[in-house]
């Protein structure tokens, strides 16, 4: 059964919020070190998979933080390689 994660990133304003709400949602451990290489290994061994994540607030989070692209490009590159793992849903 897919575990579905609901990430609001419309109140972003930074790349520390975008890494506080997916580590909140998804119940990442303490260490996790909120940046993009951590976020990938936290998706590769800590994140219960299947998993489907239901993206919302993106076009504001892009415009409030130059690093929203990158955290994006990210997510998006890991589904695409792991797509029994994770799907991305963008509203």
């Amino acid at each position: 059964m897919m575990k579905r994660y609901i990430l609001d990133f419309s109140a972003s304003r930074s790349a520390a919020d975008m890494h506080a709400v997916i580590a909140r949602v998804c119940s990442f451990p303490p260490h996790y070190g909120a940046n993009l290489d951590a976020l990938w290994d936290c998706l590769s061994g800590d994140l219960e998979t299947p998993a489907e994540f239901i993206i919302q607030g993106r076009k504001t989070a892009e415009k409030n933080s130059a690093a929203a692209s990158g955290f994006f490009s990210l997510l998006d590159e890991y589904a695409s390689e792991n797509p029994d793992e994770l799907k991305l849903v963008y509203r």
